[in-house]
């Protein structure tokens, strides 16, 4: 009697193709929303980076006087920016500044808005008088 079992080693069956597309399928649709999410951070972290450097570059044009604007678009990023002056006297004699810049952007789709702000102290370039009306080095 010759009995001859026949194996086969060459191949994977119609089942364990099907199961192993299943897992795949599983395992992706667990990974797009990580996808996702991490564009999203990517966005937020280059539009913050920007609104930073526009406002520290707008508060230095401020302090030496190069901008005299209150706000506007910046040409190069788009992006919103405001200044506010709010002005101190230390020690009764001298004027000081508070300079602040805003800069406001947008999230995609719009759904949130992010103000970044940047503020230091100069002296005031207008007023440096001193108690006798003169003014002071």
């Amino acid at each position: 009697m010759n009995t001859r079992t026949r194996t086969r080693t060459d191949g994977l069956s119609l089942i364990e193709v099907v199961a192993a597309v299943a897992i795949l399928a599983i395992a992706l649709s667990y990974l797009l929303p990580v996808n996702e999410a991490s564009r999203d951070r990517g966005f937020e972290t280059r539009e913050t980076l920007l609104a930073k450097l526009l406002a520290a570059r707008k508060l230095e044009e401020v302090v030496q006087g190069v901008e005299r604007g209150s706000g506007g678009a910046d040409e190069e990023t788009g992006l919103e920016w405001a200044k506010e002056e709010e002005e101190f006297r230390v020690m009764g004699e001298r004027k000081v500044l508070r300079v602040t810049v805003s800069v406001q952007f947008e999230f995609p789709g719009g759904e949130e808005k992010r103000t970044v702000r940047h503020s230091t102290y100069a002296p005031d370039p207008k007023g440096r008088e001193g108690p006798g009306g003169g003014r002071r080095p």
